[in-house]
């Protein structure tokens, strides 16, 4: 498939979301309750591709989805998008002919936050680069087409933390639109900014404190780190938010039917990014916990009960019950932790997991850690936050205590990396928009001001350069190319390997790249999590390692040595099979990333020795 029609392809595919979320509002008619918190059509692909998970997510375990599976479907909405294109032209003339007025005006604010969402735009539709996208993401999703199922190794422990949001990736990538897999986060965003848009005007918010809650999103530092990414995090996390506001309104129904489909839709949508990524399950426990609390059990009777359980049993048993067979480990586990503890090596991780950005944190919110981490942190938005406690708004209580259990739980029992506090950041920014005008004088919410003009300023010569520098990427074949060998990760690695192995090999690495490899891969993730003196847990995954039956092993050094980390494999290998001198560097997004390069080496392994011939480094 040609390079630019990859990027149709994309387009197109989300557009079939589109409608089939417009299907599926207009026939389960959440259409009123969508109506009173948002323009609906910023809110069908989010709903669309929520409700195409929420089915095909627990057939998948009980029915093989071969490649022609993955493929048929892909297309048929691939073919809907292309309807759906036809059906709305002339509102999508009408659209470009307002930003085309838009342009020419003197709103240069309005203008402003114009290019900030053109920016996102072409950024998403980028080619895969990030570090995490070419490493399990994607790989992940690559066995999923390939195997017809998780081709999950407990070798590779990120792979053990996949979930809906690979499973997408793999029907996207089964056609070729890789950039569908980082496009979604900007439906996402989307999403998020008319919701604050809508409530916003309910609240009466002047045009000015509009654009500047538009910018404490848009300004994030950390949306350029996830929107490019085909890490499954920005996306739900906009269906979280969703979810949110959709509580929110909720006093405000009054057909007990209309708050009972409010639910059953929140619930679902908090159920596939739960799904997604397990981080999301605090904000699903608080928004079912907000039922509760606004309604007073009123309208939760038997059916209500009865449906959700269903829903919530169809949703997650097909998946943990194949968990439970596959890692011999009781499903249960599986609600309060990703990852199959019983298998030796796996806990290492778990506190591997744990103590990243561990150091710095709760500053790395505000400040990131080095300038290699400058797409990481939330930025001056979170200040915002001192306001809602000042002031009074509707149902405060209820959201402060949110804020309060979803920091201490998270801090507690979670990973410290700002973007996993993106969420309740997003949520503060919605709420902001009942107090604004009462503040609009403090003085201390003027310096806010200024500071967030500052850093969108900031954030938009970043999002510009990642624009110029990735998207024309997507155009043509020898663009693509040159882009990927400058800011992919691993590109020229596997690119090198890809021409001197035979096709039909295993070979071992623990360069987590390897999305771009033609051959199989053996990815030893393990070791950097897993010390060498964990004896029980080094020895079964090298054991593990040993049926693959890898024939070679790749290292990538500046001096030759035959180490990953702790782990010494010389008295593993035979012989030299390739080498390669500056054959690519550690590819980054980052401007400020090292441009040094390293060499590479492909031994003869014999995986018989195994595991007994690794040596401590």
């Amino acid at each position: 498939m040609s390079t630019f029609l990859s990027l149709v392809f994309s387009i197109f595919l989300a557009s079939g979301f589109y409608l089939f979320g417009e299907i599926v509002s207009k026939l389960l008619r959440f259409q009123n309750i969508i109506k009173k918190i948002s323009n609906p059509i910023f809110q069908y692909a989010p709903i669309g591709i929520s409700f195409f998970l929420f089915l095909v997510y627990p057939i998948f375990f009980i029915v093989k989805f071969n490649q022609f599976i993955f493929q048929f479907i892909s297309y048929f909405f691939i073919i809907l998008g292309v309807f759906n294109f036809y059906i709305n032209f002339n509102y999508l003339k009408k659209l470009f002919n307002k930003i085309l007025i838009i342009s020419k005006s003197k709103n240069y604010l309005l203008i402003y936050v114009l290019i900030f969402v053109f920016l996102y735009f072409f950024y998403s539709l980028s080619p895969i680069t990030s570090a995490d996208s070419v490493a399990y993401h994607t790989t992940v999703a690559k066995d999923l087409i390939k195997h017809a199922s998780f081709g999950i190794t407990v070798y590779d422990l990120n792979s053990l933390l996949s979930g809906s949001g690979e499973l997408l990736n793999a029907f996207a990538i089964s056609i070729g639109a890789f950039q569908f897999t980082s496009f979604i986060h900007f439906l996402g965003l989307i999403s998020v900014l008319n919701l604050i848009f809508t409530f916003s005007n309910k609240s009466h918010v002047s045009a000015n404190n509009q654009i500047l809650l538009i910018l404490l999103v848009l300004s994030c530092p950390v949306l350029i780190f996830l929107i490019g990414s085909s890490k499954p995090q920005f996306f739900y996390t906009s269906c979280i938010i969703l979810s949110y506001v959709i509580l929110l309104n909720v006093d405000n129904l009054k057909a007990k039917n209309e708050i009972i489909k409010s639910f059953i839709l929140s619930f679902i949508i908090c159920i596939i990014s739960v799904q997604a990524k397990l981080s999301f399950s605090i904000s699903f426990f608080l928004i079912t916990f907000g039922y509760l609390f606004f309604l007073k059990t009123s309208v939760f009777n038997f059916k209500i009960f009865i449906l959700s359980s269903v829903i919530f049993i169809f949703s997650f048993i097909p998946g943990y019950f194949w968990k439970e067979q596959f890692f011999k480990y009781n499903f249960y586990n599986f609600f309060f932790n990703p990852l199959p503890l019983n298998i030796p090596g796996v806990n290492d991780f778990n506190l591997y997991l744990k103590k990243v950005y561990s150091e710095n944190f709760p500053f790395s919110f505000l400040f990131p850690k080095s300038i290699n981490d400058i797409t990481t942190s939330l930025g001056f938005g979170i200040f915002i936050i001192f306001f809602l406690v000042k002031e009074k708004f509707k149902n405060k209580f209820f959201f402060l205590f949110c804020f309060l259990f979803f920091v201490t739980v998270f801090s507690l029992v979670g990973q410290k990396a700002p973007r996993f506090y993106l969420e309740i950041y997003l949520l503060a920014v919605i709420l902001f928009t009942f107090v604004i005008n009462k503040i609009q004088n403090n003085i201390f919410f003027i310096i806010l001001r200024k500071l967030i003009y500052l850093q969108s300023l900031y954030v938009l010569i970043l999002l510009t350069y990642g624009v110029f520098t990735l998207f024309p990427g997507s155009l043509t074949k020898k663009l693509n190319h040159t882009v990927l060998s400058k800011y992919s990760y691993g590109y020229n690695l596997y690119h090198w390997v890809n021409n001197v192995m035979p096709k039909d090999t295993v070979i071992l690495t623990n360069h987590r790249g390897h999305f771009y490899s033609k051959v199989q891969i053996i990815y030893a993730d393990f070791v950097y999590s897993v010390s060498y003196s964990n004896l029980s847990g080094r020895s079964y995954l090298l054991e593990e390692i040993k049926k693959k039956k890898p024939k070679y092993i790749l290292f990538y050094n500046f001096d030759k040595n035959f180490n990953y980390l702790s782990y010494n494999f010389e008295d593993c290998i035979t012989s030299l099979f390739a080498k390669k001198e500056e054959v690519g560097f550690h590819e980054t997004r980052n401007p400020f990333g090292s441009k040094e390069k390293y060499n590479a080496f492909i031994f003869s392994l014999d995986y018989k020795k195994l595991p007994g011939c690794v040596k401590e480094n």
